[in-house]
Protein backbone atom coordinates (compact mmCIF):
# COMPACT_ATOMS: atom_id res chain seq x y z
CA UNK A 1 0.00 0.00 0.00
CA UNK A 2 3.08 2.30 0.78
CA UNK A 3 4.91 1.60 -2.21
CA UNK A 4 1.95 2.80 -3.99
CA UNK A 5 1.65 6.42 -2.28
CA UNK A 6 5.56 6.44 -2.62
CA UNK A 7 5.57 5.77 -6.44
CA UNK A 8 2.57 8.33 -7.15
CA UNK A 9 3.85 11.22 -4.91
CA UNK A 10 7.60 11.01 -5.69
CA UNK A 11 7.89 14.30 -8.06
CA UNK A 12 11.47 14.14 -9.29
CA UNK A 13 13.45 11.50 -11.13
CA UNK A 14 16.52 11.03 -9.41
CA UNK A 15 18.79 11.14 -12.16
CA UNK A 16 16.92 14.12 -13.49
CA UNK A 17 17.42 15.89 -9.78
CA UNK A 18 21.24 14.47 -9.84
CA UNK A 19 21.53 16.61 -13.10
CA UNK A 20 19.67 20.17 -12.17
CA UNK A 21 21.67 19.87 -8.97
CA UNK A 22 24.92 20.38 -10.48
CA UNK A 23 23.41 24.00 -11.07
CA UNK A 24 22.75 24.62 -7.97
CA UNK A 25 24.10 26.73 -5.02
CA UNK A 26 25.55 25.43 -2.15
CA UNK A 27 23.96 26.57 0.87
CA UNK A 28 26.65 29.32 2.48
CA UNK A 29 25.97 30.80 6.22
CA UNK A 30 26.23 34.16 7.07
CA UNK A 31 27.04 33.65 10.15
CA UNK A 32 28.86 31.43 12.56
CA UNK A 33 26.65 28.64 13.49
CA UNK A 34 25.89 28.56 17.07
CA UNK A 35 23.39 25.89 17.50
CA UNK A 36 21.76 23.35 19.88
CA UNK A 37 20.32 19.93 19.47
CA UNK A 38 16.75 19.69 21.14
CA UNK A 39 16.46 15.71 21.57
CA UNK A 40 12.94 14.66 21.53
CA UNK A 41 13.74 10.56 21.72
CA UNK A 42 12.83 8.93 25.18
CA UNK A 43 11.75 12.56 26.10
CA UNK A 44 15.02 13.61 26.15
CA UNK A 45 14.58 17.21 25.70
CA UNK A 46 11.11 17.66 24.61
CA UNK A 47 8.40 17.32 25.41
CA UNK A 48 9.37 16.94 28.84
CA UNK A 49 6.53 14.19 29.11
CA UNK A 50 4.59 12.95 26.35
CA UNK A 51 1.21 14.59 25.89
CA UNK A 52 -2.15 15.83 23.85
CA UNK A 53 -2.03 19.11 25.31
CA UNK A 54 -1.39 22.38 22.88
CA UNK A 55 -0.40 24.79 25.81
CA UNK A 56 2.15 22.45 27.44
CA UNK A 57 3.39 21.67 24.14
CA UNK A 58 3.22 25.05 23.16
CA UNK A 59 4.51 27.01 26.98
CA UNK A 60 7.51 23.89 26.48
CA UNK A 61 8.69 25.07 22.85
CA UNK A 62 8.93 28.65 23.69
CA UNK A 63 10.48 28.58 26.79
CA UNK A 64 13.20 26.29 24.94
CA UNK A 65 13.45 29.10 22.11
CA UNK A 66 13.86 31.68 24.25
CA UNK A 67 16.60 30.16 26.32
CA UNK A 68 18.71 29.64 22.88
CA UNK A 69 18.04 33.61 21.96
CA UNK A 70 19.07 34.42 25.85
CA UNK A 71 22.37 32.17 25.61
CA UNK A 72 23.01 34.21 22.00
CA UNK A 73 22.33 31.29 19.76
CA UNK A 74 21.46 30.99 16.30
CA UNK A 75 19.79 27.32 15.32
CA UNK A 76 18.30 24.85 16.91
CA UNK A 77 17.64 21.33 15.00
CA UNK A 78 14.63 19.66 16.47
CA UNK A 79 14.42 15.94 15.97
CA UNK A 80 10.79 15.69 14.26
CA UNK A 81 11.23 11.77 13.47
CA UNK A 82 12.81 9.84 15.99
CA UNK A 83 11.51 6.06 15.01
CA UNK A 84 9.96 6.44 11.89
CA UNK A 85 7.39 8.55 13.88
CA UNK A 86 6.54 12.69 13.41
CA UNK A 87 6.38 15.44 15.20
CA UNK A 88 3.69 16.67 12.44
CA UNK A 89 0.91 15.37 10.30
CA UNK A 90 2.52 12.66 7.56
CA UNK A 91 1.30 10.75 4.93
CA UNK A 92 4.50 8.52 5.33
CA UNK A 93 4.36 8.68 9.30
CA UNK A 94 2.12 8.25 12.42
CA UNK A 95 2.13 10.82 15.29
CA UNK A 96 5.31 9.96 17.76
CA UNK A 97 4.61 8.33 20.64
CA UNK A 98 7.09 10.80 22.46
CA UNK A 99 5.01 13.73 21.43
CA UNK A 100 1.73 12.41 22.37
CA UNK A 101 2.09 9.14 24.94
CA UNK A 102 0.90 6.82 21.92
CA UNK A 103 2.29 6.82 18.08
CA UNK A 104 -0.79 7.38 16.07
CA UNK A 105 -2.32 10.04 18.48
CA UNK A 106 -2.42 13.34 17.44
CA UNK A 107 -2.24 16.54 19.81
CA UNK A 108 -5.69 18.19 20.73
CA UNK A 109 -7.44 20.48 18.48
CA UNK A 110 -5.37 20.14 15.22
CA UNK A 111 -2.51 21.47 16.69
CA UNK A 112 1.04 21.11 14.16
CA UNK A 113 4.01 21.13 16.80
CA UNK A 114 6.47 21.82 14.09
CA UNK A 115 4.28 24.34 12.53
CA UNK A 116 4.75 26.25 15.38
CA UNK A 117 8.50 25.36 16.37
CA UNK A 118 9.01 27.20 12.90
CA UNK A 119 7.21 29.79 12.86
CA UNK A 120 8.12 31.15 16.58
CA UNK A 121 11.74 30.10 16.18
CA UNK A 122 12.05 32.42 13.03
CA UNK A 123 10.12 35.02 14.85
CA UNK A 124 13.21 35.29 17.03
CA UNK A 125 15.90 35.50 14.33
CA UNK A 126 16.70 31.31 14.89
CA UNK A 127 16.96 29.10 12.05
CA UNK A 128 15.06 25.56 12.50
CA UNK A 129 16.84 22.74 11.33
CA UNK A 130 14.83 19.27 10.73
CA UNK A 131 16.84 16.04 12.61
CA UNK A 132 15.63 13.12 11.74
CA UNK A 133 16.89 9.77 12.06
CA UNK A 134 16.54 7.46 8.43
CA UNK A 135 16.65 4.11 9.80
CA UNK A 136 15.80 3.37 13.23
CA UNK A 137 12.15 2.35 14.05
CA UNK A 138 11.97 1.87 17.43
CA UNK A 139 14.19 3.07 20.32
CA UNK A 140 14.10 0.48 22.92
CA UNK A 141 14.42 1.51 27.00
CA UNK A 142 15.55 -0.89 29.80
CA UNK A 143 12.00 -1.28 30.52
CA UNK A 144 10.39 -2.41 27.21
CA UNK A 145 10.45 -5.51 25.69
CA UNK A 146 12.66 -6.06 22.42
CA UNK A 147 11.52 -5.76 19.33
CA UNK A 148 8.31 -4.03 20.04
CA UNK A 149 6.23 -4.58 16.98
CA UNK A 150 2.84 -3.99 19.16
CA UNK A 151 3.99 -0.72 19.99
CA UNK A 152 4.09 0.20 16.44
CA UNK A 153 0.68 1.83 14.99
CA UNK A 154 -0.98 -0.05 12.41
CA UNK A 155 -0.40 2.60 10.03
CA UNK A 156 3.33 2.87 10.11
CA UNK A 157 5.63 1.71 7.32
CA UNK A 158 7.16 -1.11 9.43
CA UNK A 159 3.80 -2.79 9.88
CA UNK A 160 2.47 -1.66 6.15
CA UNK A 161 5.94 -3.53 4.97
CA UNK A 162 7.27 -5.73 7.24
CA UNK A 163 10.19 -7.24 4.63
CA UNK A 164 11.02 -3.57 4.93
CA UNK A 165 12.28 -4.58 8.85
CA UNK A 166 15.22 -5.99 10.38
CA UNK A 167 15.33 -7.21 14.03
CA UNK A 168 18.06 -6.48 15.16
CA UNK A 169 20.74 -7.99 18.18
CA UNK A 170 20.33 -4.55 20.37
CA UNK A 171 16.38 -4.89 20.40
CA UNK A 172 15.22 -2.73 18.19
CA UNK A 173 13.82 -2.68 14.78
CA UNK A 174 15.80 -1.05 11.53
CA UNK A 175 14.51 -0.50 7.90
CA UNK A 176 16.93 -2.18 5.88
CA UNK A 177 19.17 0.74 3.81
CA UNK A 178 19.76 -1.90 0.93
CA UNK A 179 16.19 -1.65 -0.16
CA UNK A 180 15.42 0.77 -2.90
CA UNK A 181 11.91 1.28 -1.51
CA UNK A 182 13.41 2.43 1.92
CA UNK A 183 15.45 4.64 0.13
CA UNK A 184 12.61 5.98 -1.45
CA UNK A 185 10.65 6.62 1.31
CA UNK A 186 13.23 8.42 3.20
CA UNK A 187 13.47 10.92 0.63
CA UNK A 188 10.40 11.85 -0.52
CA UNK A 189 9.16 12.16 3.28
CA UNK A 190 12.37 14.50 3.86
CA UNK A 191 11.10 16.54 0.63
CA UNK A 192 7.03 16.21 2.32
CA UNK A 193 8.82 17.86 5.00
CA UNK A 194 10.24 20.68 2.99
CA UNK A 195 7.42 21.09 0.94
CA UNK A 196 5.63 22.08 3.73
CA UNK A 197 7.12 23.31 6.23
CA UNK A 198 9.91 26.74 6.27
CA UNK A 199 12.65 24.31 7.42
CA UNK A 200 16.10 25.68 7.52
CA UNK A 201 17.81 22.62 6.67
CA UNK A 202 17.77 18.88 6.86
CA UNK A 203 19.52 17.01 9.08
CA UNK A 204 21.36 13.36 9.82
CA UNK A 205 22.74 12.99 13.45
CA UNK A 206 25.31 9.65 13.79
CA UNK A 207 22.86 6.66 13.57
CA UNK A 208 22.94 4.46 10.38
CA UNK A 209 23.99 0.89 10.63
CA UNK A 210 23.46 -0.18 14.07
CA UNK A 211 25.89 -2.83 14.43
CA UNK A 212 28.22 -4.92 12.00
CA UNK A 213 25.92 -7.73 12.84
CA UNK A 214 23.05 -6.71 11.30
CA UNK A 215 21.12 -9.35 9.45
CA UNK A 216 20.67 -7.77 5.50
CA UNK A 217 22.45 -10.95 3.99
CA UNK A 218 19.53 -12.10 1.93
CA UNK A 219 19.61 -8.03 0.68
CA UNK A 220 23.27 -8.03 -0.38
CA UNK A 221 22.56 -11.72 -2.16
CA UNK A 222 19.96 -9.87 -4.40
CA UNK A 223 21.68 -6.25 -4.83
CA UNK A 224 25.13 -6.57 -3.85
CA UNK A 225 26.68 -7.40 -7.37
CA UNK A 226 29.81 -6.08 -8.37
CA UNK A 227 31.10 -5.46 -4.65
CA UNK A 228 33.78 -6.66 -3.10
CA UNK A 229 32.54 -7.04 0.30
CA UNK A 230 29.11 -6.90 2.52
CA UNK A 231 30.96 -3.79 4.31
CA UNK A 232 31.58 -2.11 1.00
CA UNK A 233 27.86 -2.01 -0.28
CA UNK A 234 26.50 -0.89 2.64
CA UNK A 235 28.59 2.17 3.02
CA UNK A 236 27.39 2.72 -0.59
CA UNK A 237 23.76 1.88 0.53
CA UNK A 238 24.43 4.95 3.29
CA UNK A 239 26.03 7.04 0.53
CA UNK A 240 23.46 7.03 -1.96
CA UNK A 241 20.73 7.93 0.17
CA UNK A 242 22.57 10.88 1.13
CA UNK A 243 23.59 11.76 -2.82
CA UNK A 244 20.05 11.23 -3.86
CA UNK A 245 19.01 13.23 -1.34
CA UNK A 246 21.15 15.74 -1.44
CA UNK A 247 20.09 16.15 -5.22
CA UNK A 248 16.40 16.22 -4.40
CA UNK A 249 17.00 19.10 -2.28
CA UNK A 250 18.65 21.58 -4.19
CA UNK A 251 16.62 21.09 -7.05
CA UNK A 252 13.68 22.51 -4.62
CA UNK A 253 13.25 26.22 -5.54
CA UNK A 254 13.97 27.32 -1.63
CA UNK A 255 16.99 27.18 -0.27
CA UNK A 256 17.81 24.31 2.05
CA UNK A 257 20.35 23.04 3.82
CA UNK A 258 21.56 19.46 4.40
CA UNK A 259 24.36 18.28 6.63
CA UNK A 260 24.78 15.46 9.17
CA UNK A 261 26.41 15.04 12.39
CA UNK A 262 28.11 11.63 12.52
CA UNK A 263 29.98 9.79 15.18
CA UNK A 264 33.51 11.94 16.35
CA UNK A 265 35.75 9.04 14.85
CA UNK A 266 35.82 8.08 11.38
CA UNK A 267 38.57 5.42 11.76
CA UNK A 268 41.79 4.98 13.56
CA UNK A 269 45.35 5.14 11.82
CA UNK A 270 46.11 1.90 13.18
CA UNK A 271 43.34 0.06 11.18
CA UNK A 272 43.03 2.78 8.29
CA UNK A 273 46.27 4.65 6.55
CA UNK A 274 43.86 7.82 6.41
CA UNK A 275 42.55 7.45 10.07
CA UNK A 276 43.38 9.89 12.84
CA UNK A 277 45.24 8.92 16.09
CA UNK A 278 43.00 7.30 18.03
CA UNK A 279 41.55 4.16 19.44
CA UNK A 280 37.79 4.80 19.75
CA UNK A 281 35.11 3.39 17.70
CA UNK A 282 34.80 3.75 14.15
CA UNK A 283 31.94 4.97 12.20
CA UNK A 284 33.62 3.83 8.80
CA UNK A 285 33.54 -0.02 10.46
CA UNK A 286 30.90 0.14 13.00
CA UNK A 287 28.46 2.55 11.29
CA UNK A 288 29.13 1.82 7.53
CA UNK A 289 29.34 5.72 7.41
CA UNK A 290 32.07 7.37 5.13
CA UNK A 291 31.86 11.02 5.94
CA UNK A 292 35.04 11.16 4.02
CA UNK A 293 32.91 9.92 0.72
CA UNK A 294 30.33 12.64 1.13
CA UNK A 295 32.97 15.55 1.84
CA UNK A 296 34.49 14.74 -1.48
CA UNK A 297 31.49 14.17 -3.21
CA UNK A 298 30.02 17.43 -2.33
CA UNK A 299 26.74 15.89 -1.05
CA UNK A 300 26.02 17.50 2.12
CA UNK A 301 27.07 21.27 2.72
CA UNK A 302 28.01 20.48 6.54
CA UNK A 303 29.41 18.05 8.34
CA UNK A 304 29.07 18.37 12.35
CA UNK A 305 31.52 15.78 13.90
CA UNK A 306 30.61 14.32 17.44
CA UNK A 307 33.47 15.54 19.34
CA UNK A 308 32.51 14.44 22.84
CA UNK A 309 36.14 14.08 24.28
CA UNK A 310 38.31 16.66 26.44
CA UNK A 311 41.72 17.52 25.22
CA UNK A 312 44.10 15.35 26.39
CA UNK A 313 41.85 12.38 26.29
CA UNK A 314 44.07 9.25 25.59
CA UNK A 315 41.88 6.97 23.39
CA UNK A 316 40.39 10.17 21.58
CA UNK A 317 41.98 13.81 22.03
CA UNK A 318 39.77 16.42 21.12
CA UNK A 319 42.72 18.28 19.71
CA UNK A 320 43.91 15.47 17.66
CA UNK A 321 40.55 15.13 16.17
CA UNK A 322 39.88 19.00 15.54
CA UNK A 323 43.18 18.84 13.55
CA UNK A 324 42.04 15.79 11.62
CA UNK A 325 38.11 16.55 10.65
CA UNK A 326 40.18 20.37 10.25
CA UNK A 327 42.26 19.30 6.86
CA UNK A 328 39.75 16.56 5.91
CA UNK A 329 37.54 19.37 5.14
CA UNK A 330 40.15 21.76 3.51
CA UNK A 331 39.96 23.02 0.48
CA UNK A 332 36.12 21.34 -0.13
CA UNK A 333 33.11 23.34 0.11
CA UNK A 334 31.84 21.10 2.68
CA UNK A 335 31.27 23.41 6.27
CA UNK A 336 32.57 21.90 9.52
CA UNK A 337 30.61 22.71 12.08
CA UNK A 338 31.57 20.86 15.80
CA UNK A 339 29.23 18.54 17.68
CA UNK A 340 30.23 20.22 21.45
CA UNK A 341 29.71 17.49 24.23
CA UNK A 342 27.48 20.31 26.56
CA UNK A 343 26.04 17.42 28.48
CA UNK A 344 29.30 16.68 29.77
CA UNK A 345 29.85 19.95 31.65
CA UNK A 346 29.13 20.24 35.16
CA UNK A 347 30.53 17.48 36.52
CA UNK A 348 30.49 16.88 39.99
CA UNK A 349 34.18 16.03 40.32
CA UNK A 350 36.09 18.26 41.19
CA UNK A 351 39.33 15.92 39.52
CA UNK A 352 36.87 15.62 36.42
CA UNK A 353 38.15 17.70 33.37
CA UNK A 354 34.54 18.14 32.62
CA UNK A 355 33.87 19.60 36.14
CA UNK A 356 32.62 23.32 35.36
CA UNK A 357 32.60 24.96 31.90
CA UNK A 358 36.49 25.57 31.58
CA UNK A 359 36.44 22.14 29.21
CA UNK A 360 33.98 23.54 26.29
CA UNK A 361 35.36 27.39 26.74
CA UNK A 362 39.33 25.24 25.93
CA UNK A 363 37.46 24.03 23.36
CA UNK A 364 35.46 26.44 21.78
CA UNK A 365 39.09 28.03 22.75
CA UNK A 366 40.69 25.70 20.10
CA UNK A 367 38.17 25.74 17.49
CA UNK A 368 39.21 29.52 16.81
CA UNK A 369 42.93 28.39 15.93
CA UNK A 370 41.25 26.85 13.00
CA UNK A 371 39.82 28.90 9.97
CA UNK A 372 37.93 25.74 8.70
CA UNK A 373 35.89 25.34 11.53
CA UNK A 374 32.56 27.58 10.77
CA UNK A 375 30.66 27.01 14.40
CA UNK A 376 29.47 24.70 16.07
CA UNK A 377 26.54 22.87 17.65
CA UNK A 378 25.89 21.89 21.20
CA UNK A 379 24.37 18.46 22.79
CA UNK A 380 21.73 19.10 24.12
CA UNK A 381 19.14 21.31 25.11
CA UNK A 382 18.52 20.11 28.61
CA UNK A 383 22.28 20.68 29.74
CA UNK A 384 21.86 24.19 28.40
CA UNK A 385 19.04 24.76 30.17
CA UNK A 386 19.97 23.60 33.83
CA UNK A 387 23.57 25.42 33.81
CA UNK A 388 23.40 29.26 33.76
CA UNK A 389 27.35 29.19 34.19
CA UNK A 390 27.22 27.51 30.32
CA UNK A 391 24.86 29.66 29.11
CA UNK A 392 27.17 32.71 30.22
CA UNK A 393 29.90 31.17 27.78
CA UNK A 394 28.03 31.15 25.00
CA UNK A 395 26.70 34.72 25.06
CA UNK A 396 30.28 35.49 25.18
CA UNK A 397 31.11 32.92 22.47
CA UNK A 398 31.02 35.09 19.09
CA UNK A 399 31.08 31.73 17.17
CA UNK A 400 34.63 32.51 16.64
CA UNK A 401 36.50 33.49 20.20
CA UNK A 402 35.12 35.25 22.82
CA UNK A 403 34.49 38.90 24.03
CA UNK A 404 36.71 39.90 26.61
CA UNK A 405 33.71 42.10 28.33
CA UNK A 406 31.55 40.73 31.86
CA UNK A 407 28.03 40.54 31.02
CA UNK A 408 25.73 43.41 31.33
CA UNK A 409 24.21 44.20 34.77
CA UNK A 410 21.48 46.50 35.95
CA UNK A 411 22.15 47.91 39.49
CA UNK A 412 18.94 48.49 41.75
CA UNK A 413 16.13 48.41 39.46
CA UNK A 414 12.85 48.66 41.04
CA UNK A 415 10.47 47.45 38.80
CA UNK A 416 8.12 46.46 41.42
CA UNK A 417 7.93 49.99 43.45
CA UNK A 418 9.53 48.64 46.73
CA UNK A 419 11.75 50.78 48.45
CA UNK A 420 15.03 51.88 46.76
CA UNK A 421 17.17 51.98 49.98
CA UNK A 422 18.63 48.14 49.69
CA UNK A 423 21.39 47.72 46.97
CA UNK A 424 21.23 44.83 44.91
CA UNK A 425 22.46 44.00 41.44
CA UNK A 426 20.07 41.85 38.58
CA UNK A 427 20.61 39.79 35.29
CA UNK A 428 17.20 41.35 33.41
CA UNK A 429 16.09 39.89 30.66
CA UNK A 430 13.11 41.82 28.47
CA UNK A 431 10.91 40.42 26.64
CA UNK A 432 8.00 41.98 24.44
CA UNK A 433 4.98 39.63 23.72
CA UNK A 434 7.48 36.89 25.22
CA UNK A 435 10.14 37.21 22.78
CA UNK A 436 13.24 38.56 23.90
CA UNK A 437 15.03 41.17 23.48
CA UNK A 438 18.50 40.44 22.43
CA UNK A 439 21.35 42.08 24.13
CA UNK A 440 24.45 41.45 22.68
CA UNK A 441 27.59 40.69 24.81
CA UNK A 442 29.69 42.64 22.75
CA UNK A 443 27.26 45.91 23.60
CA UNK A 444 28.17 46.93 26.73
CA UNK A 445 26.30 50.16 26.66
CA UNK A 446 23.46 49.10 25.22
CA UNK A 447 21.51 48.23 28.52
CA UNK A 448 22.39 50.37 31.31
CA UNK A 449 21.22 52.14 34.84
CA UNK A 450 20.56 55.50 36.32
CA UNK A 451 19.22 56.58 39.15
CA UNK A 452 17.70 52.87 39.85
CA UNK A 453 16.17 52.65 36.32
CA UNK A 454 16.85 50.52 33.15
CA UNK A 455 17.60 52.15 30.30
CA UNK A 456 17.74 51.48 26.50
CA UNK A 457 18.65 53.60 23.75
CA UNK A 458 15.83 54.57 22.12
CA UNK A 459 15.30 53.92 18.92
CA UNK A 460 15.89 50.10 19.97
CA UNK A 461 13.15 49.99 22.73
CA UNK A 462 10.28 52.05 20.59
CA UNK A 463 10.67 50.36 17.31
CA UNK A 464 10.74 46.77 19.37
CA UNK A 465 7.36 48.85 20.79
CA UNK A 466 5.74 49.45 17.43
CA UNK A 467 6.70 53.00 17.14
CA UNK A 468 8.58 55.29 15.02
CA UNK A 469 11.07 57.92 16.15
CA UNK A 470 12.58 61.45 15.08
CA UNK A 471 15.16 63.24 16.43
CA UNK A 472 15.48 67.00 15.86
CA UNK A 473 19.28 68.41 15.55
CA UNK A 474 17.99 71.67 15.75
CA UNK A 475 16.17 71.24 19.04
CA UNK A 476 18.01 68.38 20.20
CA UNK A 477 14.64 66.49 21.28
CA UNK A 478 13.14 63.18 20.00
CA UNK A 479 10.42 62.39 19.72
CA UNK A 480 8.67 58.64 19.81
CA UNK A 481 5.46 58.36 17.56
CA UNK A 482 3.05 55.50 18.76
CA UNK A 483 0.18 54.83 16.84
CA UNK A 484 -1.83 57.58 19.26
CA UNK A 485 0.93 59.01 21.68
CA UNK A 486 3.28 61.21 21.24
CA UNK A 487 6.29 61.41 23.79
CA UNK A 488 9.02 64.05 23.45
CA UNK A 489 12.07 64.06 25.13
CA UNK A 490 15.03 65.71 26.02
CA UNK A 491 18.33 64.57 26.76
CA UNK A 492 19.39 65.89 30.16
CA UNK A 493 15.81 66.59 31.65
CA UNK A 494 13.79 64.98 33.68
CA UNK A 495 10.54 66.32 32.12
CA UNK A 496 8.56 64.66 28.90
CA UNK A 497 5.59 65.68 26.59
CA UNK A 498 3.37 63.16 26.05
CA UNK A 499 0.89 64.23 23.78
CA UNK A 500 2.00 68.01 25.05
CA UNK A 501 1.37 67.35 28.42
CA UNK A 502 3.91 67.95 30.65
CA UNK A 503 5.14 64.74 32.82
CA UNK A 504 7.81 64.65 35.51
CA UNK A 505 10.70 61.80 35.29
CA UNK A 506 12.46 60.15 37.78
CA UNK A 507 15.35 59.29 35.26
CA UNK A 508 16.38 61.86 32.41
CA UNK A 509 16.85 60.89 28.99
CA UNK A 510 20.54 60.53 28.19
CA UNK A 511 23.24 60.54 25.69
CA UNK A 512 26.14 58.07 26.07
CA UNK A 513 28.83 57.61 23.25
CA UNK A 514 26.25 59.51 20.27
CA UNK A 515 23.67 57.41 21.91
CA UNK A 516 20.23 58.72 22.89
CA UNK A 517 19.11 56.81 25.94
CA UNK A 518 15.61 56.69 27.11
CA UNK A 519 14.00 54.72 30.86
CA UNK A 520 12.20 51.86 29.45
CA UNK A 521 9.13 51.65 31.87
CA UNK A 522 8.31 55.65 31.13
CA UNK A 523 8.47 54.75 27.21
CA UNK A 524 6.47 51.80 27.43
CA UNK A 525 3.99 52.84 30.07
CA UNK A 526 3.50 56.17 27.89
CA UNK A 527 2.91 54.19 24.90
CA UNK A 528 0.35 52.49 26.15
CA UNK A 529 2.31 49.40 26.81
CA UNK A 530 1.60 46.41 30.24
CA UNK A 531 4.75 46.39 31.84
CA UNK A 532 5.02 43.63 34.21
CA UNK A 533 8.40 42.53 36.18
CA UNK A 534 8.56 39.07 37.48
CA UNK A 535 10.82 38.85 40.32
CA UNK A 536 11.94 35.27 40.87
CA UNK A 537 13.44 35.24 37.14
CA UNK A 538 14.32 38.56 37.31
CA UNK A 539 12.12 39.46 33.77
CA UNK A 540 10.61 42.53 32.25
CA UNK A 541 7.61 41.15 29.88
CA UNK A 542 6.09 44.32 28.06
CA UNK A 543 2.64 43.39 26.44
CA UNK A 544 1.28 45.31 23.25
CA UNK A 545 -0.61 44.29 20.28
CA UNK A 546 2.29 45.11 17.99
CA UNK A 547 3.85 41.86 16.20
CA UNK A 548 7.56 42.01 16.80
CA UNK A 549 10.53 39.74 16.31
CA UNK A 550 13.60 39.25 17.73
CA UNK A 551 15.83 42.10 17.68
CA UNK A 552 19.60 43.13 18.42
CA UNK A 553 21.58 46.48 18.56
CA UNK A 554 22.95 46.88 15.91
Amino acid sequence: MLAMVLTATFLFPIMAMALEAEQAERVKPSAPMKGIWVASVLNIDYPSAPTTDPEVLKAEALHILNTAVEADLNAVFLQVRPTSDAFYPSQYFPWSRYLTGVQGVAPRDGFDPLEFWVTEAHRRGLELHAWLNPYRITRKSAEEPPHDVASLDPSHPAIQNPEWVVYHSDGNLYYDPGLPEVRQLLIESSMELIQNYAVDGIHFDDYFYPGINFNDHHTFDRYGQGFASIEDWRRENVNTLIRDLYHAIKVHPREVSFGISPFGIWANDSVHPMGSATRGNQTYYSHYADPLAWIREGTIDYIAPQLYWYIGFEIADYSILLDWWSRVVAGSDVDLYIGQAAYRTGNADSGSPWHGVSEIERQLEMNHRYSEVKGSIFFNYSALNRSPELQRVLQRWNGWDFEKIDPVVIENEDWSHQSRGGQRSLQVSIYVNDVPLIIPAHQPNAFINRDGRTMLPVRYVSEALGAAVDWNSNTETVTIFGNETHVTLVPGQRQALVNNRTIDLDTAADIVQGRTFVPLRFVSEALGVEVDWIQDTQQVHLKTGVEVSRREIE
